[in-house]
């Protein structure tokens, strides 16, 4: 069975759609729009973390390959890393847990998954399967997702990266951190609609 297939590429592309639909809510949220976006916003978050799976898996299905052990523990840590942001998604959507309360396992587990994809894209650096293009930009986003693990570390809860004395008003260092997060996060669904757009091109001729 074909790893790169045509429903690997309608997933990346349902994946994009809730990234870029949960960016639209949190936007319209902050905005002052009513607290309906705050659920479709988490909604949206759980549905575009739980579709990175199948990328991860066929990542993994094409580095274990060549280096076994070293896909496995990066889809066991990407998977960790979908389970808990999109768990916790999911919780508050239902409204089993309060936001505060859903804000580090979201975050950390997005990190953790970002961080289990670059070791599979870094694995991958010479796959040719990968168009050249795919390898760089998948190293990229992944590096920045990954990175927000790095705001966890140096500044603690979410909720305080934007208040108190760990905001970003008072810490102008989390910006060395927050830039590379931008760019992972911004880069994701790009990644994912040109190479899901590429896996359906394919198919059709």
């Amino acid at each position: 069975m074909n790893i790169l297939d045509k429903r690997l590429g309608r997933k990346l592309l349902a994946s994009a759609a809730f990234w870029i639909a949960q960016a639209i809510f949190v936007s319209l949220l902050y905005a002052g729009a009513g607290s309906v976006f705050a659920a479709l916003s988490d909604l949206s978050n759980a549905l575009a973390v739980a579709l990175m799976a199948p990328l991860i898996w066929a990542l993994y299905r094409l580095a274990a390959s060549r280096y076994m052990s070293f896909s496995l523990i990066g889809l066991l840590i990407a998977m960790l890393g979908v389970l808990i942001s999109a768990g916790a998604s999911f919780a508050i959507f239902f409204g089993w847990i309060g936001f505060n309360q859903s804000l580090p396992p979201v975050v950390g587990g997005m990190g953790l998954a970002g961080l289990g994809m670059l070791i599979l894209f870094q694995l991958l650096r010479y796959e040719k399967r990968l168009p050249v293009w795919a390898r760089k930009w998948g190293r990229m986003m992944s590096a920045g997702v990954a990175a927000i693990l790095g705001l966890l570390f140096a500044f603690g809860h979410p909720a305080l990266w934007w208040s108190g004395s760990a905001g970003l008003a008072l810490n102008p260092l989390i910006f060395v951190v927050l830039l590379p997060i931008l760019i992972g996060y911004f880069a994701y669904p790009i990644w994912t609609i040109k190479y899901g757009r590429e896996l359906l091109k394919e198919v059709r001729e």
